[in-house]
Order: structure tokens, then sequence, then C-alpha cells
């Protein structure tokens, strides 16, 4: 793990390594888009991943010079 990044609100960022950020943070059952029954549940983690646009571009490249 590389940072880890958090603030009083339940966020929590963590940057795995470069050019990758997974963030989780609680939210209430009703900002949810999950289909599952949840309606009992206080607060749901959500979890969300992403590649920086320079790793994108990088893995692209290194395909088209495979393929």
């Amino acid at each position: 793990m590389r940072d880890k990044f958090s603030d009083k609100n339940n966020y929590v960022e963590i940057k795995l390594f470069p050019g990758l950020k997974v963030t989780s943070r609680y939210i209430p059952p009703e900002q949810s888009k999950s289909n599952l029954n949840i309606s009992k549940s206080d607060f749901i983690l959500k979890l969300n991943a992403t590649f920086s646009d320079y790793f994108r571009k990088e893995i692209r490249d290194l395909h088209r010079k495979i393929s």
C-alpha cells in the first residue's frame, strides 16, 4: 500500500500502486444501487476502484506492442 487518506466522513482512499486507487465509504441503504435486501442495515460499505488515465494509456500501448 502506497498511500492512505481518510477524513471524518468514514471515507478511506488507498493507493495500492501507482495508477490504482481504491476508495471505500459507508453510505445509507437509500443511496445504494444494490438489488439485495438491505433494508435492515444501517450502513453499506461502498467500494470503488479506478485506474489513472496514465496507467490505462500505458496498458493500451503495451497491449498494442504485444498484439
